[in-house]
């Protein structure tokens, strides 16, 4: 009847940290967010253990929540930014298929020219290797923890000379695709394939539209 509180934790370090997204899978809570400095908890096999520069960095946090609160463990937890500010949107998780932890999308905004991307996300190539510009980018990232055949961690920009931010994710299972959508203000977002609108709105000129992208997992 959504009285009983299964259990709670708290997460994080003497600084500002805040949680953005939760994504449940198999009794494990990965969630994603920000953190303004050094001191967040993280494990030892994570793609990058300490803050990066800005005013925040986007974090994961797989958490083994298969008990009472007062016995989870963190299974993984890892930095995730450049040089400049970086957030953790939203997150979509997916089993494994090495039978290892969940497979972790994440998605944010990104305002570093070096926010970790490759060596390859889906497809067998970045999509966008590089910084767009503007004031800050989307961005989508692959977590495989404890994986042997796959990447454990993999990226990919999604943005141009303007402003970009990733809102929504999804991932499709059965045909291996993630779907994303965000707003940008860039006239010249990366499109490939098939494109419904390439151009801004002409009334809307300096003014974000909304976007909507696909990725094929490798």
């Amino acid at each position: 009847d959504g009285t009983l509180l299964l259990g709670s934790a708290l997460l994080g370090w003497s600084g500002t940290d805040a949680g953005s997204g939760l994504a449940l899978i198999e009794e494990v809570a990965i969630l994603t967010g920000t953190t303004s400095g050094n001191g967040y908890p993280t494990t030892q096999d994570a793609h990058q253990r300490s803050f990066s520069g800005g005013a925040t960095d986007a974090v994961v946090t797989y958490l083994d929540v298969s008990s009472a609160g007062s016995s989870w463990t963190v299974h993984y937890s890892s930095y995730l930014g450049g040089e400049g500010d970086d957030a953790g949107i939203q997150v979509v998780a997916a089993p494994s298929a090495e039978g290892a932890y969940p497979v972790a999308y994440v998605a944010g905004g990104t305002g570093s020219s070096n926010f970790p991307v490759g060596p390859v996300l889906m497809g067998g190539v970045v999509a966008q290797a590089n910084y767009g510009g503007g004031l800050d980018d989307a961005f989508v990232s692959r977590f495989a923890p404890g994986s042997v055949a796959t990447l454990q961690y993999a990226g990919t920009y999604v943005g141009g000379s303007g402003s970009d931010f990733v809102t929504g994710i999804d991932y499709a299972a059965v045909s291996g695709t993630l779907g994303f959508c965000g707003v940008t203000t860039s006239t010249d977002l990366y499109w490939g394939g098939y494109v419904f609108q390439k151009d801004l709105a002409p009334s809307m000129t300096n003014q974000p539209d909304g976007f909507v992208g696909f990725l094929k997992d490798n």
